[in-house]
């Protein structure tokens, strides 16, 4: 079956039509998404101890700019010596 050469454009733009509008909806989705994950975000950066964020900031400094053993501030399974801040 041969398709007359005028609908082909037809069913090309059709088909890009419904691919855009897919991508429109699929960002429209992650952007709600990412604000979710941002308000959670900012809500758990400002229950953080201003003393323990200056000391997680100077451990990324040094790891930064030291690398080898200083890297290991972001080995998380890594046995950690005692805690920095109170739980209580």
């Amino acid at each position: 079956m041969v398709m007359s050469s005028n609908l082909i454009p037809q069913y090309l733009v059709l088909m890009l039509a419904s691919a855009v509008k897919s991508i429109i909806r699929k960002n429209a989705k992650a952007v709600q998404a990412w604000q979710k994950s941002l308000d959670v975000f900012n809500e758990l950066d400002e229950s953080v101890d201003p003393k323990l964020r200056e000391i997680w900031e100077d451990q990324e400094r040094m790891a930064m700019e030291f690398r080898g053993e200083y890297l290991d501030v972001y080995n998380i399974n890594k046995q950690k010596g005692e805690f920095l801040f109170s739980t209580g």
